[in-house]
């Protein structure tokens, strides 16, 4: 199953703002667990140059694209928010990554 891994980072100073459009993008885009399983909702750290904040997701299988959809229309609500940037990310579980070599772990 493939992680998808958000990172996120602001200035300090808009703090209050991005976590009030989190709780609007929460309630207009909420996680849904028969795609995804949050392994880190939003891990919290202050840096020199504002705040980072990482969250990842579990895809479940053949869930790839519904919760990256989600995940992105969720991310996009923040984008009028000068000064925070995003990206996201898509890793594979060392299975699967193994798999597309033919491989496996051994039992």
């Amino acid at each position: 199953m493939p992680y998808l891994i958000t990172t996120s980072t602001y200035p300090s100073d808009i703090a209050t703002k991005v976590a009030e459009r989190y709780f609007e993008a929460l309630q207009k885009h909420p996680v849904d667990e028969s795609q995804v399983k949050e392994l880190v909702p939003a891990a919290v750290k202050s840096t020199n140059q504002g705040l980072r904040v990482m969250g990842i997701l579990e895809v479940k299988e053949g869930k790839l694209e519904g919760a990256l959809n989600r995940l992105t229309n969720f991310m996009v609500m923040f984008q009028t928010v000068p000064g925070f940037e995003y990206t996201i990310e898509i890793n594979w579980s060392v299975e699967e990554a193994l798999g597309l070599l033919g491989m496996e772990l051994p039992k």
